[in-house]
């Protein structure tokens, strides 16, 4: 598995990612590792769960969007939702 810095939720508010939305707002951030804006992170609850990879950006109102909901490499899961995408 890749190495992304880890956003870990704040308990009890990880149900939106498991539902698999793609907003992760700035309140339900527990901790976040050292990352630069538009940088991709591993998201996990927050008993360390993996639940997705997500851009972050700490500037803006959705400080995560989720982009990949299963553990590998995420890169290759966002070339393929584009492949599909444009098929």
């Amino acid at each position: 598995m890749t190495n992304y810095p880890v956003l870990q939720l704040k308990p009890g508010r990880d149900a939106s990612v498991r539902n698999r939305h793609h907003a992760i707002m700035p309140a339900a951030i527990g901790s976040i590792g050292e990352v630069a804006d538009g940088g991709i992170v591993e998201v996990q609850s927050a008993s360390g769960e993996f639940l997705a990879f997500a851009f972050y950006n700490a500037k803006a109102a959705i400080a995560g969007r989720a982009f990949a909901f299963q553990a590998g490499d995420p890169l290759i899961q966002l070339k393929a939702s584009i492949e599909r995408a444009i098929e």
